[in-house]
């Protein structure tokens, strides 16, 4: 048995799925030996030893996603970990997917061939090139674990998991280090956007505005359910927006100033470009959204979201507060501005004018 067994902690089941599965997953932190501007990044491992024998034989890597950090307060991991990763397996009732996981037509979880070594960054919003370092890193660690006859890790990267599993592993063959070897036979990208993320800018200025004014009426910031059992702020949505990873990411990107910038975006993809793709692995990509080329189901240019016209005072809080999903009163200061509105002193028959509209975006070079 590996000396990695020893040092594990057992997670503390919160429900019924995590208490049954209580012996067989293990955690195991990481930090990154390499700096990106000066820090260190660092990772928290699930870790599924297939057939609980405290062996790494033959090791899937799984690196999450995007993780906003508005979503799952209740679970130490953030909105991805790997219970999420297992329900979505066993919820999609793939046979490939069980024939490739378990060898069987059937998923059983803890019977699965491959040992799952599932990746939560620690700063998930943090730089792109920061957690790559640290997934180079969980690659090293797994390599110096896992048996001298075991086989050669395969790398799934989840949507922004997959643009920094590309990264690490061109990387790391690209590094002069000899000990950077990943060993990895093959890589596979899962939704990840290489060339960018779309949220469409409409939607950006829309939801900057809100913040902005949001922010500048006297209530101050808001708490407003996002989830059944989470809360989040106008503040820590606005603040989503300025993170590291989120501009790195989005294509075009709204600043807190309402102007428009790809500098971030294009750095990163400078980066990127340079790196390439992994040339020592067979890569493969999968997707749930438009494949194949086959484009999305709206025109260029096309209403996204639209709310125009007048309003009396009335008609105006029921549509805001069914659309922002907070109180009538609190929707009004949100546009105008208004403490009175708060305070509900503005005659019934007040009528207002609006115009929301978010695009999608133009054709390429238009």
């Amino acid at each position: 048995m590996k000396t990695y067994i020893k040092l594990f902690l057992l997670i503390i089941g919160v429900n019924a799925y995590s208490q049954t599965l209580i012996d067989t997953i293990y955690q195991q932190p990481i930090t990154a030996t390499k700096a990106f501007q000066g820090q260190f990044g660092s990772a928290t491992l699930q870790i599924d030893d297939a057939g609980s024998d405290g062996l790494i034989t033959k090791p899937l890597i799984i690196a999450e996603g995007f993780d906003s950090g508005l979503l799952g307060a209740e679970n130490e991991f953030g909105e991805n970990q790997l219970e999420d990763f297992i329900d979505d397996i066993q919820d999609a009732n793939s046979l490939d997917l069980a024939i490739l996981l378990t060898g069987d037509t059937e998923f059983d979880f803890g019977d699965q061939d491959y040992d799952i070594i599932y990746v939560n960054w620690d700063s998930p919003r943090a730089h792109l090139q920061l957690n790559a370092f640290v997934l180079e890193e969980v690659i090293t660690w797994v390599n110096q674990e896992k048996e001298a006859d075991a086989d050669q890790n395969v790398v799934l990267g989840q949507s922004m998991g997959g643009v920094i599993a590309r990264y690490a592993l061109a990387n790391m063959e690209q590094d002069n280090d000899p000990n950077t070897n990943h060993d990895t036979k093959l890589y596979i990208s899962h939704d990840a956007p290489h060339q960018g993320a779309n949220i469409p800018i409409g939607i950006q200025y829309f939801a900057r505005h809100l913040a902005d004014q949001f922010i500048g009426t006297p209530l101050g910031d808001f708490s407003f359910e996002v989830s059944d059992d989470s809360e989040a702020s106008i503040q820590e949505i606005n603040a989503l927006f300025n993170e590291p990873g989120t501009q790195q990411l989005l294509s075009n990107y709204i600043t807190p100033n309402f102007s428009h910038s790809t500098a971030a975006f294009d750095a990163f993809q400078a980066d990127l470009q340079s790196k390439g793709y992994p040339t020592l692995t067979r890569n493969i990509a999968i997707s749930n959204g438009s494949h194949c080329a086959n484009t999305q189901e709206y025109d260029y240019n096309a209403s996204l979201f639209r709310m125009n016209g007048n309003a009396r005072t009335g008609v105006l809080t029921d549509l805001l507060g069914s659309f922002l999903g907070i109180a009538d009163d609190i929707a009004l200061a949100v546009i105008f501005d208004e403490p009175a509105l708060l305070l509900g002193v503005l005659p019934g028959s007040s009528r207002f004018n609006l115009d929301f509209n978010a695009k999608a975006l133009p054709r390429a070079n238009n």
